[in-house]
């Protein structure tokens, strides 16, 4: 649901989908072909969480934001990444 909201939002250009270090998240496979269904933008799988903030900080346009959205369990690794 979340990644069919995301798509039918049209607010987004690309997504960079990573797995989470839990074994209830989905594959990225799983997350892409899902994401093929429904997003018209560019779709790039990565392998882990700073692999995809990177990625995403080097394809963002000056003066954009980059919005990381998925589980709470995804929120706690970005945290973790922080510090």
């Amino acid at each position: 649901d979340m990644i069919r909201a995301i798509s039918e939002s049209n607010l987004f250009k690309g997504v960079v989908i990573i797995p989470l270090e839990d074994e209830r998240g989905l594959s990225v496979s799983v997350m892409e072909e899902v994401f093929n269904k429904y997003f018209k933008g560019e779709i790039i799988p990565m392998e882990n969480l700073s692999q995809g903030i990177f990625q995403a900080c080097m394809l963002r346009d000056e003066g954009y934001m980059i919005y990381i959205a998925g589980s709470l369990y995804l929120a706690g690794e970005v945290l973790a990444l922080r510090q």
